[in-house]
């Protein structure tokens, strides 16, 4: 990876790679969850996005991210992603970050989801 430094972390030198905590899925996350993340990516020494493919890909082979993009380097980004490697620990604390109880809102708005077919949760 090449690296650059950012408040004495290294971190890739492609970017953060990170789209803004918006609240476009629901209720916007409270900003100690959205920082406890890019922390845990910049203890890692990649970028969130980088991040949350490799917890994905730690999850178990059932799961199979498929990451979309138009841009060059995030393509660069999301192949590096690939090989990285989460201790228990790391992926515990990611765990910690990211799930039911802290991501809020609908993947969709009502009328897309009334046309497509994919998983709907209900909490």
């Amino acid at each position: 990876m090449i690296a650059r430094s950012i408040d004495g972390h290294q971190v890739s030198a492609i970017g953060l790679g990170c789209m803004g905590f918006s609240h476009a899925y629901g209720h916007p996350p409270h900003e100690t969850e959205a920082i406890r993340v890019i922390h845990a990516a910049i203890d890692q020494g990649v970028t969130p996005s980088q991040l949350a493919l490799a917890w994905l890909l730690h999850q178990g082979e059932h799961i199979l991210p498929i990451p979309g993009t138009t841009n060059a380097h995030h393509l660069a980004e999301n192949i590096a992603a690939a090989p990285l490697s989460l201790s228990d620990e790391q992926i515990q604390r990611i765990n910690a970050c990211i799930n039911q109880h802290t991501v809020s809102g609908m993947r969709y708005t009502p009328s897309v989801q009334a046309d497509i077919d994919t998983e709907e949760f209900v909490p």
